[in-house]
Formats: structure tokens, sequence, C-alpha cells
């Protein structure tokens, strides 16, 4: 068994009181209690026959009671051990801290969350007097769920973690015993120096997904062969990913290795710009993006931080075959890779964070690898500087999800919301050719029942082959990993033959092209990126002969892997969007699109009058909020384009069941009246984004789709009016800085990151937070929001960024610039009881 207690306070030290079985001189004794956690609600009144439904709830504090006995060699070494149990349980009642356990025959431990600390009064008996031995009880209030050991691994080897003092490393090649060994806070070469040894981070005992891992090292004086790197998403001792510089005795290289059944395969290798110097230290750094895996070099004195450009960088994707091996569906481990060649070379801070994403995307990303735990785990989010915000950010949000295990990624593939937004005959430069028309057609229309519904999509092509229409799908594709595409197709009269596609420009795969008949067709096509990940992808339905021709869709499915979705309405084309959401205006209005380079997906949907947005959620892809009686709330944002020429413009947001406008949810900021928008002084096109309220949307037991709309309306003067893209976030699963303020000079406004200097901000699960610039940090104001606690398993994440606060009353003529932060999770998962193996 383990059993220490270490308080928040500074230079606090540990107290091991139980350590597998050495002699510490203190004894856990019989009546330990580790407390439960149980919660407490509060009901409504009584419904007659059904009982009271719970309104409310609360998980209190959990209390460990642990009765020790201390043994001294004489009196004096027994008053110094019962001096140090009480300086460190009077820290945790002043500060706080962690008591860290492991019970006999658990592989791993689990910490919990001291809030305050007491201490029981020691009877002084004949056991005290004459045999130096006392009891004593210790009485920690908790945090009410335990907590496992940090994702994150920092190692700056200032103690023997490798072969002493916890032991956190297992040898894959070499002895750690013989070959390696920490000395002066370094880990140096011992044994055979020419030999490499790689060393695999075990000590936590969690595999992963998505990682970065990054070390310092230095070579010694004998440079030819040397290496020092990172292992990536270790399976086994024959199965990993590496990324390290070495030496081939000409040049230095930046490279990227797969390892599968013990066979090295190089994947990208790049020369550094001047060969590795004796006694100089530099870093390399890994990571796994999804498909992608980086490689990054740089040089410097201080940590790399997550807006500093490497000196040098490759990248490699996966293949197929190599995502069937290290891809989403794969976690493992990370270590280190090391061939000394001489004494004085040594690796310093190693680093490993999961969950770690230089360039997301500006839409929801997709987080591979599971989050442990049978309970909401503790997150702290680094947020970083936005390449594309040159003046600093002040304003940011970011959210998150569960996501399902499969979704339908067209939100319209079965026209049920009566129109083809989403839809194109636009041509797409190595998708297809341009084609007349596509638009939601009835079966009283058509004549013939749709496949499924009461609507299909109709599309009419001239007489030129290879033309159609395309669904545009905004996701992060990621390359080596399979999507699916199934697509039903007919037509009254005709045997021109049709295909269907799936990719993008210069990487697309086709279907057989099939000849049209009268009843309907499944096509269905598999796609894998196969040389970079990509943001966007088409969905194409084209003829392939040169025959004007009218034909017929429906039950447009693309999705990750081999697997259809599991509910019948994505699988029959009713796509819809999770409530953590990025909604490009082409998916959801049919106003005229028109193009702008400001624009997040590169168009707007404008018009000098009003737009009409209807963007589907599917609420059985959600969880209902706690005690809602089933409602799913969701904050609602927009980014409008607005003219200094108009004088009233009004932005509503509410929200209708399909097929049905009976039912209208307005969020209870702003009612039926929408938001008056604040208009710029001067100038034309200014985007800018706006909140628009919370909508809570009742999820009906079987679940069903809603469509969130929005009505833009220039309500005085003239102009022309765009929508870009509608953000949902989860109203409890995602926090924001203050909208609707002032962040002009002087105003006192809470800026995100204000200085370009500054590299990033931490905002921690109970959203207190710390800005860092350069190499300081220091603590700043607290934020909005929900406590970041996520759940365990898969999620998808969203964080945006703007150098301009969303309804700032006041009135500039500036535009707005936003991007992406990079980020990365810092996740404590959690356990009601205790962590299984």
């Amino acid at each position: 068994m383990l059993l220490s207690l270490l308080s928040n306070a500074s230079g606090a030290t540990l107290l091991t009181l139980i350590n597998d079985g050495a002699a510490t001189g203190y004894e856990l004794l019989k009546g330990a209690s580790f407390g439960t956690p149980t919660w407490e609600h509060s009901f409504s009144g009584t419904r007659g026959t059904q009982g009271a439904r719970a309104s409310s709830g609360k998980l209190p504090n959990r209390t460990v009671q642990l009765p020790i006995r201390v043994a001294g060699t004489n009196k004096d070494d027994l008053a110094l051990k019962l001096s140090t149990i009480a300086t460190t349980v009077d820290q945790l009642r002043r500060f706080g801290g962690i008591c860290r356990m492991r019970s006999k025959t658990q592989t791993y431990a689990q910490r919990f969350d001291v809030q305050t600390a007491t201490l029981s009064e020691i009877p002084w008996d004949n056991l005290l007097e004459l045999r130096n031995r006392a009891v004593v009880g210790i009485n920690l209030i908790c945090g009410p769920l335990l907590m496992g050991d940090p994702m994150d691994w920092l190692d700056t080897f200032t103690t023997d973690d490798v072969n002493a003092d916890g032991m956190n490393y297992t040898a894959d090649a070499g002895v750690l015993a013989t070959d390696l060994a920490v000395s002066g806070g370094l880990l140096i070469g011992a044994g055979t120096l020419t030999t490499e040894r790689r060393m695999i981070f075990t000590g936590y005992g969690y595999t992963y997904g998505d990682h970065e891992a990054t070390i310092r090292f230095a070579p010694g004086s004998t440079i030819s062969s040397f290496k020092a790197g990172v292992i990536l998403k270790r399976i086994d001792a024959s199965n990993y990913l590496a990324v390290y510089v070495d030496d081939n005795a000409t040049n230095s290289r930046l490279r990227i290795d797969k390892v599968v059944a013990g066979v090295t395969t190089n994947l990208a290798s790049t020369n550094l710009a001047a060969r590795v110097v004796n006694g100089t230290y530099a870093w390399v750094r890994g990571r796994i993006e999804g498909g992608a895996i980086y490689a990054e070099h740089f040089l410097g004195t201080v940590v790399p931080n997550p807006v500093v450009a490497p000196s040098t960088s490759t990248v490699a994707f996966f293949t197929t075959a190599e995502a069937a091996i290290f891809g989403a569906a794969v976690e493992g481990r990370a270590g280190i890779v090391f061939t000394p060649q001489q004494a004085a070379a040594y690796v310093d801070d190693f680093e490993l964070l999961p969950f770690t994403y230089r360039t997301p995307p500006t839409y929801v990303l997709d987080c591979y690898g599971a989050i442990p735990g049978d309970a909401p785990a503790l997150a702290d989010v680094r947020l970083g500087q936005v390449a594309a915000v040159p003046n600093g950010p002040v304003w940011a949000m970011f959210g998150w999800a569960r996501r399902p295990a499969v979704e339908n990624l067209v939100r319209n593939g079965g026209f049920e919301v009566g129109a083809a937004t989403g839809w194109s005959v636009a041509a797409v430069t190595g998708i297809t050719g341009a084609a007349s028309s596509v638009a939601a057609v009835t079966a009283a229309t058509l004549g013939v029942a749709p496949k499924y519904g009461g609507y299909v999509g109709q599309v009419v092509t001239p007489a030129t082959a290879n033309t159609g229409a395309t669904y545009a799908m905004y996701q992060r594709f990621r390359a080596g990993f399979t999507y699916t595409a199934t697509l039903w197709v007919r037509a009254s009269s005709g045997t021109t033959t049709v295909r269907i596609r799936l990719g993008v420009n210069g990487d697309v795969s086709s279907s057989t092209a099939v000849a049209l008949s009268t009843t309907w067709t499944q096509h269905t096509v598999s796609w894998t990126p196969g040389t970079t990940t990509v943001d966007v992808a088409y969905l194409a339905v084209e003829v392939t002969a040169a025959t004007a021709t009218t034909f017929q869709i429906d039950g447009a499915v693309v999705y990750r892997g081999a697997t259809t979705p599991s509910t019948a309405e994505q699988a029959q084309g009713k796509g819809g969007n999770l409530p953590l959401a990025v909604i490009r205006s082409e998916e959801g209005s049919t106003n005229t699109r028109t193009s702008d380079a400001n624009a997040n997906g590169g168009f707007l949907a404008t018009a000098t009058t009003t737009i009409d947005f209807a963007g589907p959620i599917d609420t059985e892809l959600m969880d209902p909020e706690d005690y809602s009686g089933g409602q799913i709330a969701l904050s609602v944002f927009a980014r409008v384009r607005l003219d200094s020429t108009m004088t009233s413009v009004t932005a509503l947001a509410s929200a209708v069941p399909e097929g049905s406008g009976l039912q209208i949810i307005y969020t209870p900021e702003f009612g039926s009246v929408g938001r008056s928008l604040v208009i710029p002084t001067s100038g034309s096109s200014k985007l800018r984004t706006t909140r628009l309220g919370t909508l809570n949307i009742p999820r009906a037991p079987a679940g069903g789709r809603w469509n969130v709309n929005i009505t833009l309306t220039i309500a005085g003067g003239t102009g022309t009016i765009g929508l870009d893209d509608v953000y949902l976030m989860p109203a409890r699963s995602h926090f924001v800085w203050p909208t609707g303020k002032s962040a002009a000079g002087g105003s006192g406004y809470p800026a995100f990151l204000a200085n370009p200097a500054e590299t990033y901000r931490i905002v921690r699960s109970d959203l207190s937070s710390s800005i860092t610039l350069g190499a300081t940090t220091w603590t700043s104001g607290g934020v909005g929001g929900s406590l970041v606690e996520l759940p365990p398993g898969q999620v998808s994440v969203f964080g945006l960024a703007a150098d301009r606060v969303p309804d700032d009353p006041t009135t500039l003529a500036l535009a707005e610039v936003q991007g992406s932060p990079s980020y990365h999770l810092s996740i404590t998962p959690r356990w009601h009881w205790f962590r299984p193996s």
C-alpha cells in the first residue's frame, strides 16, 4: 500500500506514511475510512402517484479518516514524527493539498483533493509513555471524487525516477540500471554508449491518442551517429513511432520513423541548417494530431512555447495501413530514444502533453484518444496566441461535448428542411462540373415516393459529362482515416450513368458509374485522404455522359469508418449538428452566396433586406441538462457583416422542431424581437460576432431534429447584410470572455491576450486563470462560464478568439479579425471509487 500527504503550501515536503511495506515509522490502523460520493437532492412537489422529481442535486465533500500509529525510536524521534504530521496537517488545513493512495494489489494510485484537515486528540497512555508509540487520527475533508494522476508529465530529472524513486519508466531497448543514469539533473548514458536506448513512460499507466512529446538534448564530442528524440504511440517494443534528431557524419537530420513488427521505415527526413554541436543543447518535439505526425526542432535557451516557430520541421501522414496500426482507434505510450555516443551527451526536460493542437481549424475538432475515468475529468485549457490576429485577441470562448461514435456529416442529406441548403451546383475543381439546378421537391411534385421522409433533392444537369451537385463538409478529415459515403439515386426516365464522389481536388474517390433507373439505387464509395489532412471535403453526385438529365437523390450519408450511424434518422440522411457546432451560412441559408475573402468559409450569405438561416441539430446525439426535464440549452453566436449605411439591424434566434412551425422557442434574453446590433461608424463589409442568447430546446424521448433559426433584418437604412458562421455552444459546457462590454483603453475589460507578446493563457478547471509571457507567468482574473469538466470517453472541442468583443457598444469602424487559438487540454481523470488498471 502507498499513502502520502502533500500540502499546497509553498515549498511543502511530501509526507510518506505508508510505502509498500518499507519502514516509515507510520502504520495505518483498522478503522480507516475513505468516504463515499453521495449525491444530495432537492425535489419538486409530489405529482399524484408519480412521485416527486429531483429538481437539483449536489455532490458534497467526502471525509477521509486515517488512524495512524506513529512509532519512534525514542521520545525525541516520536516527537519529531508527530511534529511532522502536525505541520503537514496544519498546512493542509490552511492551503489544501493532495492525499495520494494506492491500495494493496492495486496497479495505479488515486488522489484525494484535500480541502482542509484536522487532527484528533492523541491519548497519552502507557503505549506512548513506555514504548514511544502514539495513535493519531488524521481527518481530511476532500472533494467528492477521486482523481487519477494527471495525464501530463514533465520530468526535469532533478530526482532519479528512472532507476529509483518510483521508477516511472520501462526499458524497450537497453537496461535502465546499466545503460542510463540520472546525474546532476540530466539523463546521461552509461555502459556501452553506441547502442540505442529506448525508455517508455509507464509510471502513470495511461495510454494516449493525440499527444505531444518534447525533450531537450545535447550531444557530446562524438557527433556522428548521435541520436536523441521521442517515442510516440508505442503499442509494444516492436510497434511505435519515433521523432528524433540524428547525425550521419555529413548532416544532422530531423526524422520521423515508423517501426512495425520490428522493421524500421523512415516516413520523413530533413536536414538541419547546421550539424548539432558538442555541448550545445536544442529541443526536439513530436506530435500526433489525428492522422498527422509532426516533427519539430528548436534552437535557443528557453522551452519552446506554443507559438514559437521551430527552426526545422517536417510532417508525415498516415497511409491506410499505418492508420490501422497507429490511427484514431489506437492508443499508445510515449517515451525517449537516445544513442549518446559519448559520455557528455545528455537528455533533459522530457514533457508529455496529450490533446495538444498547434493549428486547430475554425470549427469543431474531434480529439482522438479517450479520457479515462467514470466521472467528469478536470481539465486545464491552455489557449495560445492566434497568428491570424496580429494585434492580440481580446476575446475568446471555448466549448466541449461528448462525441458520438458515428454521425452523419451531411447535415441536409435528406432535404427534410424543405430546401437544398448546403447543396450547390457550382463547379468544384477536381470534383465535378457545374449543373443547372438542385432543389428539394415533394412526393406530390415527383409523382413517386421519396426513399425516406417527405422530400428528395432534384438535380438538373446540362448535356455535359461529369456535371452535378456537391455538398461541402467543413470537418478535419484526417489522413489515413477512412470515410464512407452512401447516396440513393433514381430518375423518372433516362438511362444516363451516374456516380458519387468523395474527397478533394487531387485526392478523390469515385463509385462505379451505374445507369439511372426508376427504382432507388444506392451508391457507396470510401475515401481515405492519402497525402495530407484537409479541412473541407466534398460529396458529389454527377452524370458521366454528355446527356441533359434530371434525376433525384435522397438519404445522403457520410461517416467516419465503415460502421453506419446507429440512429435511423442519421442513417437515412437526416444529419444534424451536435450541441457544439460551427455551421457555415451556406449550410443553412438559401440567400445569395457571395465570395468574401474575410469569411471563414470564403463565402457569406448576403441580402439587402433579410437573411434566413436554419441549421439542423439532432437532439438524439445530445445529453440533456441535469434536472432539466430533458432540456438542452444552447448558447448561440453568429458572425455578421454590417455596413455603416445601415441605421438599424436586428438578429433573431429561435428554434423549431423539424417539419413544424407551430412550436417556436425564443431566447429568454431577447425574445421574439431579437437583438439590435451595433452598427460600425464608417465603411462597409465589417464582420463582427454577436451573441444571440440561449435556446432551451426540449429533447423528445426518441430524440428528433430541431432547426436553429436565425433571421437578420435591416430595419433601417440601406446596405448589404451578410452571415458568415453560426456558433452553437452547450450552455453548461463552455467558458467565454464577457460580451456586450467595451474593450477600449481604460475600460478595464479583462482581455484574453491583449498583448501580442503574451504567449498563452491557462484557464483552470475552476475557471481561475494565468497568463504566460515568455518565461514569466502571473495570475489573471477568472473567466465566466462552466467549470471545465470533460466527460470521460471521446470528446470534441472548439475554441475561437477575436480582436473585438462581441456586441461591444462602442461603435467602432474597425472590422473583427478572428481565428482559433492553439490549445492543449491538461486532463486529470476522476473516478467515484478506485482507479482500475
